[in-house]
């Protein structure tokens, strides 16, 4: 037995500043344009989906009128998946219900939320390995043999029979799922729910491909309400679904707003009125309005990847023909390359290099911090720091200010020497001293 229908269709330390980069500083049209390019378009689809959900989950915690079985039976609901119209009025009556909270054994319902079509496939012989869902069905129609057993008084049963009450726990579980799903307004999702059930069940006259999805796409539609003319009419009890306000301030998220709103209204496109009419962004930065005014004008390079973030957040209060005002920007002057040689570097800085670090008083940070005054770089060249000699493999041949007798056994003797050494020998070997 299977579900045999398939589904729908060096040195140094290392920065993460702008203007450490090698291959060049980040100006503000190129900082704008990688944000529209790379990022808007992200952004918009992860909103799109994320406002769209959000209505849709409210919606559904809404929801008062129960599922009632008496109006929808078993039967009726059997022959729902075999008529476009009847399935049609299943799941607009479906959208506007709670779901029923039918009792399904554990596996077996985990098996029909993954929506798994290796269902049957997985069936074992074997009773050291049987899966948990297969002691469940086989249990279940085990119980089921034996009440058509006690019922009509009989103590065998033919495979005719037994191929009856098979189709039969089958045809069960997948109503009880079918009931017991929130059916939310996504056509996709109500349309894999039920091709899931449908091929569970073997139905070979069930409702296929296409003639689902429309199906449910029209039955999701005619629950929609049509738009009213004027946001101040939209109700009460919609605006507080919604996670905008309306009138529209930032036409920016314009199109996570029409994804929402088309989960309760029928638009094709949102008139003048639904927007709030925003003034022109003023020439001048510092004559923004206090929300914004912190934001520019923008002084630091790095803090150009920034800009696109900070034109989202002004949209909400002015319109902006193009690209933002000379004004908005006072960037430093840029910062030079690091020269390969420390002989070619500025005066200041020549006199400090080649650095023997051993004897410097500064780290790396600090040294990499006064370069930075006037160049920016990602590494500090080797041949800006004196090289240390390697240890040499022969004790006789070590230098060092005090005077040491070898094999070292004294302890602090052993530590002072390594301390030594360590400052002017580059070792990664630990010799034989104690």
């Amino acid at each position: 037995m299977e579900i045999d229908r398939s589904n729908d269709t060096q040195s140094g330390i290392e920065e993460g500043e702008v203007e450490d980069s090698r291959e060049g500083q980040m100006l503000y049209s190129g900082a704008v344009k990688k944000s529209l390019l790379q990022t808007q378009e992200r952004k918009f689809k992860e909103t799109d989906m994320q406002w769209a959900e959000h209505v849709i989950e409210k919606m559904v915690r809404d929801l008062k009128d129960p599922f009632v079985e008496k109006e929808w039976h078993y039967r009726q609901i059997l022959e729902a998946l075999k008529n476009e119209e009847l399935l049609y009025r299943l799941i607009i009556y479906k959208l506007c219900t709670t779901p029923t909270v039918h009792e399904m054994p554990k596996a077996i319902q985990l098996k029909f939320k993954h929506q798994d079509r290796n269902f049957f496939r997985t069936f074992t012989r074997n009773t050291k390995i049987i899966p948990a869902h297969q002691l469940e069905i086989e249990a279940m129609i085990n119980k089921a043999i034996q009440n058509y057993k006690g019922k009509h008084s009989i103590t065998v049963t033919n495979k005719e029979i037994r191929d009856q009450i098979n189709n039969k726990v089958r045809q069960k579980l997948a109503i009880q799922h079918i009931t017991n799903s929130r059916f939310k307004k996504n056509s996709q999702e109500i349309t894999k729910v039920i091709n899931y059930c449908i091929g569970f069940m073997k139905l070979s006259d069930g409702l296929q491909g296409d003639a689902l999805w429309k199906t449910a796409n029209k039955a999701i539609q005619d629950t929609l309400l049509p738009l009213p003319e004027k946001p101040e009419n939209i109700l009460e009890n919609v605006r507080e679904l919604l996670l905008f306000e309306i009138p529209i301030k930032n036409k920016d998220n314009l199109r996570a707003i029409l994804a929402a709103l088309r989960k309760v209204y029928t638009l094709a496109q949102l008139s003048d009125k639904y927007f709030t009419k925003l003034e022109l962004l003023p020439e001048n930065s510092w004559k923004v309005c206090e929300e914004v005014k912190g934001l520019f004008s923008i002084i630091e390079r790095k803090d150009l990847r920034k800009v696109y973030g900070y034109i989202q957040q002004q949209a909400e209060f002015y319109k902006q023909k193009e690209d933002l005002p000379e004004s908005y920007f006072r960037l430093l002057e840029k910062k030079k390359p690091l020269l390969l040689m420390p002989q070619e570097l500025d005066r200041k800085y020549k006199e400090m290099f080649p650095i023997d670090l051993a004897r410097f008083n500064k780290s790396i940070k600090e040294i990499s911090d006064i370069l930075r005054k006037t160049y920016f770089f990602k590494f500090i060249p080797n041949d800006f720091l004196i090289q240390k000699p390697r240890l040499p493999r022969d004790v006789k041949k070590i230098i060092t200010q005090s005077k040491y007798s070898f094999l070292i056994e004294d302890k602090e003797e052993a530590v002072a020497f390594i301390k030594e050494i360590s400052a002017r020998y580059n070792s990664t070997i630990l010799y034989q001293v104690i």
